[in-house]
């Protein structure tokens, strides 16, 4: 049984939390660009299609910046 929702998603939306800031923000910088870049090409061949339902729709990648913390990283893992 497959459940679902009765419209179309406007887009697929996940996350990310890197350190952009502190000891570990060049591998939290280089990770992000390449999760930019992977976003932008998946959007620029049209999206994301959502259970193949045909109509793709834009893929949007939100970033959380845990500072190099991993206290904070796991608070805004919780959240």
């Amino acid at each position: 049984m497959t459940v679902g929702c009765s419209s179309e998603p406007e887009q697929v939306q996940f996350g990310a939390i890197l350190s952009m800031e502190g000891s570990a923000a060049a591998y939290g910088n280089a990770i992000w660009k390449g999760v930019e870049l992977a976003a932008d090409l998946v959007n620029q061949r049209g999206g994301v299609d959502v259970e193949e339902s045909g109509t793709p729709v834009p893929l949007m990648v939100h970033l959380r910046d845990c500072q190099s913390d991993p206290q904070l990283g796991v608070q805004y893992a919780r959240e």
